[in-house]
């Protein structure tokens, strides 16, 4: 008997073994904005500071644990600014691809970036109690 349960561990732990367990879910991290990004690599380094005539503002986030058909939230605000506050300028969807380990967007404005100060966040759907991951950022 204990012979038995002996081998019916050590075969459960072996299928074990090869298995790859997620206990903890996808979830977001390192954000970076910046002025210039790959879509394959994103944003290379964090920029705090854009002018008003910046054409495109890229953001980075990435993605940990994160299996294909993962949901993926990105909104974009206008936290301060001369005449706005609270301002949602805008928010997508994305759902991720099979091996996907980042996301990268870009937000242009219709003529130039008002000044005041913004953030970009990325938040798993259906695990917005996280909180998810944001990066503030000014222009001036």
């Amino acid at each position: 008997m204990k012979v038995k349960t002996f081998a019916a561990i050590i075969g459960a732990a072996s299928v074990l073994v090869g298995c790859e367990f997620n206990l903890w879910g996808p979830s977001i991290s390192d954000v970076l904005v910046c002025e210039k990004a790959s879509l394959a690599e994103g944003c290379a380094n964090n920029q705090n500071t854009f002018k008003t005539t910046t054409p495109r503002i890229f953001a980075t986030a990435k993605l940990d644990n994160a299996v294909e058909g993962t949901q993926v939230r990105v909104l974009w605000r206008l936290v301060q600014g001369k005449t706005a506050k609270n301002v949602r300028i805008y928010e997508k969807e994305f759902t991720t691809k099979l091996d996907q380990n980042q996301i990268t967007t870009a937000l242009a404005p219709a003529k130039a970036w008002q000044p005041g100060s913004y953030e970009v966040s990325f938040v798993v759907v259906g695990n917005e109690s996280s909180g998810g991951e944001t990066q503030k950022f000014q222009v001036k």
